[in-house]
């Protein structure tokens, strides 16, 4: 996860824009890397909100991974033994809480979307608006009225 965030923030600076980022983390929550809290550290101080979602499961379970040749096989670590993960949702949650953002939980896939529906919603800003105020003349319509009764008065005399 920390090597997710520090890609994220080398993005974020790269591309300013006018509009505050936000980043969205979904995970197990389990880290395996160095680093995770200087780079949760990192992203406070730039005043980025890192929201999380959690999926996976409570047991220990063998990461699977897509090779060059797109076919499935498990992550093994240096030593060639299989990697194993579990579902941490404590640190997705403090996460989440650090940097002003909100955890979700996504047992199934339709979690998943409603969490990003609910922060799409969160997080949409308006950016400018314009009012405008137009007049048209009506006085050509009420002209033309006045004129056909008239005509019509004047017919049935």
């Amino acid at each position: 996860m920390s090597l997710a965030l520090e890609t994220a923030l080398s993005v974020a600076e790269r591309e300013k824009s006018r509009l505050a980022p936000l980043f969205v983390l979904v995970s197990d929550g389990d880290d395996h890397g160095a680093g995770l809290d200087a780079a949760v550290a990192s992203v406070r101080r730039a005043g980025i909100r890192l929201y999380t979602v959690g999926i996976g499961t409570a047991a220990d379970v063998p990461i699977p991974v897509r090779n060059e040749a797109g076919r499935e096989e498990l992550l093994r670590d240096d030593d060639g033994s299989v990697m194993r993960t579990r579902f941490q949702e404590g640190t997705l949650r403090r996460i989440a809480t650090m940097t002003g953002g909100q955890y979700f939980r996504s047992a199934a896939g339709g979690e998943l979307l409603r969490a990003l529906d609910h922060i799409l919603d969160e997080e949409r800003r308006a950016i400018g608006a314009t009012s405008r105020i137009e007049y048209h003349d009506l006085y050509a319509f009420l002209l033309a009225a006045a004129a056909a009764s008239l005509l019509g008065l004047v017919i049935l005399w």
